[in-house]
């Protein structure tokens, strides 16, 4: 079944994601000026409304795949990568805080919920985002109740490269 899906999608010029199919943007998720890069986020999406993303390193290193309305999830992300809270995030959060650096977004407006959860799951599938392994690790930290001292690891990371 991978192969078909893998096939599907190279059909649908949906991967490679370099195809020019999807839009490009670049989120730097070690900028603390908000409402900079809200407002550029805003601007970069105009017109696209709800679909399915993929972040990744600049060298193309695939971070995570997700869906929904497009804007509003690409500035979540972004505010749980510079989030301040001392308190211990959902695993996205904590995903994205581990994550100090500059992105790619990579953005295609699907509209029907159902074909979004569908290339969601099928991207997810393909391109085996590092979140995935990540997610495993919370799960695993938060049953053994380490998870605390895993935050303040990542926390302490992210006060150093906001220095």
């Amino acid at each position: 079944m991978i192969k078909n899906f893998e096939t599907f999608l190279q059909q649908n010029n949906i991967i490679p994601l370099d195809n020019g199919e999807w839009k490009l943007i670049t989120v730097d998720h070690t900028s603390m000026d908000s409402k900079t890069i809200k407002a550029q986020i805003r601007k970069d999406l105009q017109g696209y409304i709800t679909g399915v993303y993929v972040y990744t390193s600049l060298s193309g290193d695939v971070y995570y795949v997700g869906q929904g309305k497009l804007k509003s999830r690409v500035i979540k992300k972004y505010q749980q990568a510079t989030s301040q809270k001392n308190e211990i995030p959902t695993s996205r959060g904590l995903f994205f805080r581990s994550k100090m650096e500059t992105m790619k977004v990579y953005v295609m407006n699907v509209e029907g919920y159902m074909e979004q959860i569908a290339l969601e799951a099928m991207l997810s599938t393909i391109l085996n985002p590092e979140y995935l392994d990540f997610l495993k690790e919370y799960n695993a930290r938060k049953k053994s109740g380490s998870l605390e001292n895993w935050f303040k690891e990542i926390r302490q990371l992210q006060i150093v490269t906001f220095k």
